[in-house]
């Protein structure tokens, strides 16, 4: 069955003439609205998730961007890190280990620069890898807990005793604390010493 060509076309400008009177009774606000639904809302629709992940996504390397910005400035200022927080050090070795445990730490810390002495659990209990350590309290293995946030250890760092704090790749976390206890430092303040800080 073949239709007439102007049949449709005088079909379709009909439903085309129409349209003004519909919008016309509607008055000015709901022609706006009826408008705005058959027209412009499933282009919104579609390109709405899309904006909202552009956003995202600009605001995440926004912060990369300013934290990688930080982190080449504290970088570049690892001295004035560490003194701003200078305190006695403690050799690893007055760590009140028993004499066979000294010679291995001893020899530890000749072929590395970092050695892990103990790791510390949740209640701050400590389960040492060179024995008990005198004043702190130790425990064994099967009592140990682990941290749920960040892991925390003993350790010596260029032959001085401190405790090192992983992030996990926190690292906004990492910049407030390093720039707190650096700011109370320089203002007097007893604060944990900087041994290090690994930026990488």
């Amino acid at each position: 069955m073949h239709r007439n060509p102007l049949s449709i076309i005088g079909r379709v400008a009909g439903k085309i003439g129409r349209i003004p009177g519909v919008l016309a009774r509607n008055g000015l606000k709901r022609s706006l609205f009826i408008t705005y639904v058959y027209l412009f809302e499933p282009g919104v629709t579609a390109v709405l998730p899309l904006y909202v992940r552009l956003q995202r996504k600009a605001k995440t390397m926004s912060r990369e961007r300013r934290a990688a910005a930080s982190i080449r400035s504290w970088s570049a200022r690892k001295d004035e890190i560490t003194a701003a927080t200078a305190a006695p050090r403690v050799p690893a070795r007055e760590l009140g280990l028993e004499t066979g445990m000294i010679e291995k730490l001893t020899a530890a810390m000749k072929s590395a620069r970092e050695v892990v002495i103990a790791d510390i659990d949740q209640d701050g209990f400590f389960l040492s890898r060179f024995g008990p350590i005198s004043g702190l309290p130790c425990i064994c293995e099967d009592r140990f807990m682990r941290r749920k946030r960040f892991v925390l250890e003993l350790v010596a760092v260029d032959g001085a005793t401190g405790v090192k704090k992983h992030y996990n790749g926190c690292l906004l976390s990492f910049l407030n604390e390093l720039e707190a206890l650096h700011a109370l430092g320089r203002a007097g303040c007893n604060v944990p010493a900087v041994l290090d800080a690994d930026f990488d």
